[in-house]
């Protein structure tokens, strides 16, 4: 574990209206006035404006124990709605711990990114040149049925970081609902042609990814559907075309994926730990939000409204998950 240190000298990508980093920080930390612990997971070191700067990703979880909610942001640091929502919102999550909810967070798991606006901690945009800090595949189970991770290490040290947060915490917290804010932007540029993607759809409309068992009938995928046409966000239509990744589109929601991602680590009944096959967090809802972007004409301010009430459903969701 290590002391957090917050960077104050820090310049942040600005020209969307996003939060100062140091902001963030601030807000987050906050809650250690409020029931929760903080920790530095791990420091991404950059060079920002010829300033060097140690950013910290930080978990936060409640005194509290037992089944939780687990959320995460800025996983992709050109996806800044989600975080900013969530620390717009700690009045909300603050309400969860008084209700006897435990509350696990890693609310800015690429503060690098969120603060250059780059998808990935090093680099833009290329996951041939970086890595995602959500790699999660050296803890996942090999895809063939083999007893043995998909791969022997680490893809990065951020993402090693992240995934072992998880292992280290979800025995005490299991994770009942796990919400994890992206957004769509990468669907919505020319930076889509990478992908090969000749679907317009794909250009103008947005999905969700629901890992738990219930896939598409899961009731709190089915909600946040809702949420998304609510707030004017044109769904996926079924049946029509899949997603840059191939994956089929049912009612707005994605299931069944083996991206290696750490939503698929939180939803996974097994995982390798310690050169063994041992259960996994197995949250019964894992959701991946995403939210079309400025591009098409949702801006900041509106993607803020709809990720806050996903957050503020919270309470109704629980419930279903009870």
């Amino acid at each position: 574990m290590f002391a957090i240190k917050i960077p104050t000298n820090a310049s942040t990508y600005s020209a969307d209206g996003r939060w100062p980093i140091a902001r963030l920080y601030r807000a987050f930390l906050s809650l250690t006035k409020s029931g929760f612990s903080a920790e530095a997971l791990y420091y991404q070191k950059i060079t920002n404006n010829g300033r060097k700067l140690a950013l910290p990703i930080l978990g936060l979880k409640t005194k509290l124990t037992g089944p939780a909610v687990w959320l995460l942001g800025s996983i992709h640091g050109e996806e800044p709605a989600g975080t900013i929502a969530l620390a717009q919102n700690l009045p909300l999550i603050k309400s969860l711990v008084k209700k006897g909810i435990p509350v696990v967070m890693m609310p800015l798991c690429n503060p690098s990114g969120y603060l250059r606006n780059w998808r990935y901690p090093y680099h833009p945009y290329n996951g041939l040149l970086d890595k995602s800090v959500g790699n999660s595949d050296h803890v996942l189970l090999d895809l063939k049925g083999k007893n043995q991770p998909r791969r022997a290490k680490a893809a990065c040290p951020d993402c090693r970081a992240l995934a072992n947060f998880v292992m280290e915490t979800f025995q005490a917290y299991p994770p009942r609902i796990v919400l994890d804010l992206h957004e769509d932007e990468i669907a919505t540029t020319t930076i889509d042609q990478l992908y090969g993607n000749k679907d317009q759809q794909f250009l103008r409309s947005t999905y969700i990814y629901s890992h738990g068992p219930l896939g598409t009938r899961d009731p709190i995928a089915r909600g946040i559907v809702k949420l998304l046409k609510k707030h004017g966000q044109p769904v996926h239509r079924s049946g029509v075309g899949r997603t840059r990744f191939n994956e089929k589109v049912e009612n707005g929601v994605v299931t069944g994926g083996r991206d290696g991602s750490i939503d698929e680590l939180l939803t996974s009944k097994k995982i390798w730990l310690k050169g063994k096959v041992v259960p996994g967090p197995a949250s019964p809802t894992g959701i991946v939000v995403e939210t079309l972007t400025a591009s098409v004409g949702f801006s900041l301010t509106k993607r803020l409204r709809l990720h806050g009430e996903i957050l503020r459903s919270l309470p109704k969701f629980w419930k279903m998950v009870k």
